[in-house]
C-alpha cells in the first residue's frame, strides 16, 4: 500500500511539473513595475517558478507570450547569467520559450539611450562544461543593440531561434552547444571571432546570415558540424578565414555562399582537424564570387580544406579552391562550367528574408537535378516561391520564377469506371508555379466526408491542365458527391466544383425453388428458372415413370399445374405419383389383367371347349 501511494504521489508531482505555464507579458516596460508583467519578471517568475509581481508563477518548461500592442521592448540593465559569463538583460536558468508571434513580431532591444551599460539581451541555461542544459527558443523576434561584457546577443546550450531576426549587435549574434535555426536571419553583428554564428553543431534551414564582422576568423558561421539548407551566406567578413563559413564538417544543400571576405577560404573554409563527424557534402551549393581581404575582385581559395578529405554531393558550383580542395571532390560535385555567374546582389526579393537572386543567362539556372516528388517544394523564401521551375531544379538557395505562385485551379470531372463497389474520381488541375497537393473528397452528399488522395499528388509546379484521378470505394445503388482539392500553399484548399454519381444496382436478390417427387420412384419434377430473382415467375413440371401416373401438385402449389409468381422468398413444391400397375418379376411375362365380362366369357368358353372333348370321346 504504501509503495502504490508512494508511486502515486511520483506521478502526480512529475504530471504537475510537466505541466508548463504561459506567461503574458503585459507592460513593456524595463525592470519591474509593482502590478504588471514585464519581460524581466516573466523571465523571473519562469525561473524560480513563483509569482513574481503580477506575472503567472512557472511550472516548468514555460512559454512567454505578449498582449496585444506590445511589439517593442528596451532593456536598460542587464544581469550576470548563473550560467555562462556575461552579462544579459535576460537571464534564464531553464527551459524556456519566448514567443512574439502573437503580436507578427516583438523587438527586444537594449536600450540605445546615452549612458546605457553594455550586456547582451538572452543568456539561456548551460554552458559546455556545465552538466546544467536547458533549451531556449525564440520565435517571433529581433534582438538587436546588444554590447560588451555580454558575450553574444544570444546565448542558450540548446538554442533553437525561427522567424526571427539577430541583427546590430556589436557582440556575436548567436551562441552555444546546439543551435536550430529557422526561417531567420543573422546579419550585421560585430565580434573578434564567430561574429554571426558560433556553435558546436548547427542545423540551419531558410535562413539568411550576412553582414557579419569578424576581426579574426569566422565572419558568418564559425561551428565545428555545419548541416544548412535552402539557405544564403552572403557579405560576411573574416580578418583571417572563413569569411562565409568556418567549420570542421559540412553539408550544405541548396545554399548560395556568395560576396564573403577573408585572406584564406573567403567563401568557405573547412578545419577538418574541428570536425566530430567525417562527413563534408555540396548539392545544388554555389560557392563563388568570395574575395580576398584587402583585393576586392581577387577570387582565390574560395573553398579551402586544411587536409584531405572526401567532399560528395552533385550539381554544385565553386568557383576557385585551393589544391587540396579540388582533389578532395569527388566526381560530379561540381558541374562543368560556368560562363556567366549571373548572381544578383542580396535583396528583398520577397519571404520575409533578403536573397541573390539568379539574373538571365545565369550558368545556375535549370543546372540541378530534375525536379521529383522528394525535392524541396520551395526555395530559401518559403510558400509561394516553388522549388522547382520549368521541371529542372536551380543552384543554391534561390529558384527563379519571377514572381510568386498563385493559386491553384482545378476542375471536378465526371467519375468514370463506375461499378458496384468502386468508381473513379476526375479532375484538372494546374499546379500555377508551387508544387500542388491534390485530393478528392465523397460522400452521399455536398458535404462529402471521405477523402481520397490523387495517384499524381503531388503535382509539379509546372503542370498546367494535368489529368488527376482516385479511385474511391463505395457502396451498390447510392448516389454520392464529389469534388476535386488542389492546394500549393498560396491560396488554402481550391474546389473544383460538386459532381454527383450513381453507383451500379445492386445485384438482385435470388431464392431457391425445392422440386420434390412423392414417392421419389414416381417420377421427377423441376422448375424454371431456379433459383428465381426477387419478383419473379417460375413455371414447374412432373414427368411420371412407368407404372406411375402423375396425380398432382402440393406444397407451394396445388392442383395439375405449377406457376409460382412474385417470389420473394424460398419456395417448395411435390410432385404426387400413384401406382398403375405393379411392375413384372424379371424374367416373367406380365399377363395382363381381365375385365368381370372377359372373365366370364372365358369361363363359358372353356365350358364349351370341355363339353365337346367329352362327346367327342364317348363315340369312340
Amino acid at each position: 500500500m504504501n509503495r502504490l501511494l508512494l508511486a502515486l504521489t511520483l506521478i502526480t508531482a512529475f504530471a504537475t511539473h510537466s505541466r508548463a505555464a504561459t506567461i503574458t507579458v503585459n507592460d513593456a516596460s524595463p525592470g519591474s513595475v509593482a502590478g504588471r508583467c514585464t519581460l524581466q519578471d516573466a523571465v523571473a517568475a519562469a525561473n524560480t517558478d513563483a509569482v513574481v509581481s503580477n506575472c503567472t508563477a512557472g511550472n516548468g518548461a514555460d512559454i512567454i507570450v505578449f498582449a496585444s500592442g506590445i511589439t517593442s521592448i528596451s532593456l536598460t540593465s542587464g544581469m550576470s547569467s548563473p550560467m555562462n559569463s556575461g552579462q544579459y538583460g535576460l537571464a534564464v536558468t531553464d527551459d524556456l520559450t519566448i514567443d512574439g508571434s502573437g503580436n507578427g513580431n516583438v523587438a527586444i532591444q537594449r536600450s540605445t539611450a546615452p549612458g546605457t551599460p553594455g550586456f547582451g539581451i538572452i543568456g539561456g541555461a548551460g554552458a559546455v562544461f556545465s552538466s546544467i542544459t536547458k533549451t531556449l527558443t525564440l520565435k517571433s523576434l529581433t534582438i538587436s543593440n546588444a554590447a560588451a561584457p555580454g558575450g553574444a546577443a544570444v546565448y542558450a546550450y540548446y538554442l533553437d531561434v525561427s522567424d526571427s531576426t539577430i541583427d546590430g549587435n556589436a557582440v556575436r549574434g548567436l551562441q552555444g552547444t546546439n543551435l536550430t535555426i529557422t526561417n531567420s536571419t543573422i546579419s550585421n553583428n560585430q565580434a573578434a571571432t564567430a561574429a554571426g554564428i558560433s556553435c558546436t553543431t548547427l542545423q540551419m534551414t531558410g535562413s539568411t546570415v550576412s553582414g557579419n564582422a569578424a576581426t579574426s576568423d569566422g565572419g558568418g558561421i564559425y561551428c565545428n558540424d555545419v548541416t544548412v539548407t535552402n539557405s544564403t551566406v552572403s557579405g560576411n567578413i573574416a580578418t583571417f578565414s572563413g569569411g562565409g563559413i568556418l567549420a570542421g564538417s559540412l553539408v550544405a544543400d541548396f545554399v548560395t555562399v556568395a560576396d564573403n571576405v577573408s585572406s584564406q577560404g573567403a567563401g568557405v573554409y573547412i578545419d577538418a582537424s574541428m570536425n566530430s563527424r567525417p562527413q563534408w557534402s555540396l548539392s545544388h551549393t554555389v560557392v563563388a564570387r568570395n574575395s580576398m581581404s584587402g583585393a576586392p575582385g581577387t577570387f582565390l581559395n574560395e573553398f579551402y580544406t586544411t587536409w584531405n578529405i572526401a567532399i560528395h554531393g552533385d550539381h554544385s558550383w565553386i568557383g576557385t579552391m585551393n589544391t587540396v580542395a579540388s582533389n578532395d571532390l569527388a566526381a560530379g560535385v561540381r558541374i562543368a562550367s560556368c560562363p556567366s555567374l549571373g548572381l544578383a546582389a542580396l535583396a528583398d526579393n520577397g519571404g520575409g528574408r533578403r536573397t541573390q537572386a539568379l539574373l538571365a543567362g545565369s550558368c545556375l539556372l535549370d543546372a540541378g537535378a530534375a525536379c521529383s516528388a522528394t525535392a524541396l517544394p520551395y526555395d530559401e523564401r518559403g510558400s509561394g516561391y516553388s522549388r522547382c521551375v520549368n521541371g529542372t531544379l536551380d543552384i543554391g538557395a534561390f529558384e527563379s520564377a519571377g514572381t510568386p505562385a498563385s493559386p491553384p485551379t482545378a476542375t471536378t470531372n465526371a467519375a468514370t469506371g463506375i461499378g458496384q463497389s468502386t468508381a473513379t474520381l476526375n479532375g484538372t488541375v494546374s499546379a500555377n508555379g508551387a508544387s500542388t497537393t491534390v485530393t478528392f473528397g465523397y460522400g452521399l452528399t455536398n458535404t462529402y466526408g471521405a477523402t481520397v488522395t490523387a495517384t499524381q499528388s503531388p503535382l509539379a509546379s509546372s503542370a498546367s491542365g494535368a489529368s488527376v484521378s482516385a479511385v474511391a470505394d463505395v457502396y451498390c445503388g447510392l448516389t454520392y458527391h464529389f469534388h476535386v482539392i488542389a492546394n500549393n500553399g498560396t491560396g488554402g484548399d481550391i474546389d473544383g466544383g460538386d459532381r454527383p454519381f450513381t453507383s451500379s444496382a445492386c445485384p438482385a436478390a435470388t431464392y431457391p425453388i425445392a422440386a420434390n417427387a412423392n414417392p421419389a420412384a414416381g417420377g421427377t419434377a423441376g422448375c424454371t428458372p431456379n433459383p428465381v430473382s426477387s419478383g419473379g415467375s417460375s413455371t414447374c413440371t412432373a414427368m411420371a415413370n412407368a407404372g406411375y401416373a402423375f396425380t398432382g401438385w402440393s406444397g407451394a402449389c396445388s392442383g395439375a399445374n405449377c406457376t409460382l409468381s412474385n417470389v420473394t422468398a424460398a419456395a417448395s413444391v411435390t410432385a404426387n405419383f400413384s401406382l398403375v400397375s405393379p411392375p413384372a418379376p424379371a424374367g416373367v411375362t406380365a399377363v395382363p389383367l381381365l375385365s368381370p365380362w372377359s372373365l366370364a366369357l372365358l369361363s363359358l368358353l372353356t365350358l364349351l371347349v370341355t363339353l365337346a372333348a367329352t362327346t367327342v370321346s364317348r363315340r369312340d
